[in-house]
């Protein structure tokens, strides 16, 4: 695996963050295990959900089938309670002897059963009409159905245990609880993200890049250079994001990740290593909106840098003359300023 270098142009980077942000951008191949086994899990659960929401509710209006849920075992082996039945209509002048068929039964409480057909007959007025039985009963079903349309629905599949899901998602505390649960994963999600961004500067890694470098002016020209480059180096990055160039994006992407780190700019950098890890990962969509989001943090990185060097230039300056003015003023002047410990300097000087 290639590592983090630094930026060409800037050889005064601090040897010991190139160190550290080099080995934090390094791949832990334990954790690209994980994160990768965590992502096709729950790819395989969007993708499950995705299908089976298809199969139950968009599939019935658009390719013209029914689903429906066995509560009991008559049909048992072949189907058991949970399980879902998919059914196609079939024209009821063709059905047969062991079709399995969902049909309104002529008695009690006119429920829909799906059972097998044993017998098919007439009724007393010649209409078309069938015995049905469930696999799993010794006898027959005791009634004669007449096959009123034109259609029967007959089982075509068979969805195992899909029903107990969908039944257990139907009970009134579980719906609540999904609804609610759902409800305050987004409100934390949406909460953190506008009240938990990433800033664009990191005041404290600038702090200890003046006290690596030793002095706020070198810091200052680092910044600087750090600046008239950056756009560069993401056009770098661009261009090989869109020609899908793995190994360009990730060299560049870690070089800037690194020297953004360095200075400080803490959402190019966090920016930076979403397109290098989604190229290192294979998904060039991933990279390509990771990118969009560098490319909108470049601009407002480079202002808040030249004005942090700027304040930061302008108070260097203004505490060397501040300096320079204490070494060469006199008492009375020093007493006119107003300095506290000039003037106690003062008085032990002249003996008061």
């Amino acid at each position: 695996m290639r590592t983090a270098t630094a930026m060409t142009p800037l050889p005064d980077q601090p040897v010991a963050r190139r160190e550290v942000v080099g080995a934090r951008a390094r791949r832990n191949p334990a954790a690209r295990v994980l994160r990768f086994g965590w992502l096709l899990v729950t790819r395989l659960l969007l993708v499950v959900a995705g299908l089976s929401f298809l199969v139950v509710a968009l599939g019935p209006h658009l390719l013209g089938y029914r689903t429906a849920t066995m509560l009991t075992g008559s049909m048992s082996p072949g189907i058991n309670p949970g399980d879902v039945i998919v059914s196609t209509p079939k024209p009821a002048t063709d059905v047969e002897v062991g079709d399995v068929i969902s049909y309104y039964i002529p008695v009690e409480d006119h429920r829909v059963e799906t059972h097998r057909i044993v017998r098919v007959t007439k009724d007393a007025a010649g209409r078309l009409a069938i015995v049905t039985k469930g696999d799993a009963n010794a006898k027959a079903d005791p009634w004669v159905a007449t096959l009123e349309g034109d259609t029967v629905w007959q089982t075509r599949a068979v969805v195992p245990h899909a029903g107990t899901v969908t039944r257990a998602l139907r009970q009134p505390f579980v719906q609540t609880y999904v609804f609610w649960g759902a409800l305050s994963l987004l409100l934390v999600v949406a909460l953190r993200r506008i009240w938990s961004p990433v800033p664009v500067l990191d005041d404290e890694a600038l702090d200890e890049l003046v006290e690596e470098l030793g002095s706020v002016h070198a810091a200052h020209a680092f910044a600087r250079t750090y600046t008239e480059l950056i756009g560069a180096r993401v056009e770098r990055i661009e261009h090989a994001v869109l020609r899908e160039d793995v190994e360009g994006a990730v060299e560049a992407g870690l070089s800037l990740e690194v020297t953004s780190a360095t200075v400080g700019a803490a959402r190019v950098a966090a920016r930076t290593h979403a397109v290098t890890e989604a190229m290192e990962s294979g998904r060039p969509r991933r990279a390509r909106r990771a990118l969009r989001s560098l490319l909108r943090a470049t601009a407002p990185t480079a202002k808040a840098l030249r004005h942090a060097a700027s304040d930061a230039s302008d108070a260097s300056d203004a505490s060397d003359a501040s300096d320079a003015s204490d070494a060469s003023a006199g008492p009375a002047d020093a007493v006119r300023a107003g300095d506290g410990r000039t003037v106690a300097a003062s008085q032990r000087r002249v003996g008061v």
